[in-house]
């Protein structure tokens, strides 16, 4: 191996796509010297490896590439949140009472993470509950409109 490649990248010509299905590259990330918070990458898994905990629950370390940079990840076995915003203004009483009532109504495996924007920082919840991740969708939007559900990360 040269450790570089010789006729091309694998991921030339697919800027546009990993553009569409991420918040950052690879380098800014690395160079924002960031440790914590949720980010959005995009690139090509380069490797795996499979590990175990002492309590027998599964997790990984994955290494991901972009064209510019690569990132060594851990992965965890589990359900992936539910991810949720709201504006600091709406969150109220009679708002954390309904979406009390709609997580009870889709009892699951996926954590539910609250992301509260302000007008100086956004904070972020992990909720106690934990829901059915494709049932749970319509409710909250149903319920708190379109804006509010952010999917599941």
């Amino acid at each position: 191996m040269l450790g570089m490649y010789v006729a091309a990248h694998p991921l030339d010509g697919t800027e546009h796509i990993l553009a569409a299905h991420r918040n950052t590259t690879i380098s800014d990330l690395l160079a924002s010297g960031r440790a914590e918070g949720t980010v959005r990458l995009a690139g090509l898994i380069t490797s795996v490896q499979n590990k175990v905990t002492k309590q027998g629950n599964a997790w990984a370390i994955v290494n991901l590439a972009d064209r510019d940079g690569t990132i060594e990840a851990l992965e965890r076995n589990g359900a992936a949140p539910v991810q949720l915003a709201f504006p600091y203004p709406r969150v109220n009483e009679p708002m954390v009472r309904k979406l009390r009532r709609i997580m009870g109504a889709h009892p699951g495996e996926s954590p539910v993470h609250l992301f509260v924007r302000g007008p100086q920082k956004t904070t972020v919840y992990l909720l106690r509950s934990k829901v059915n991740a494709a049932t749970i969708a319509s409710d909250t939007k149903g319920s708190f409109g379109q804006d509010t559900w952010h999917g599941v990360a």
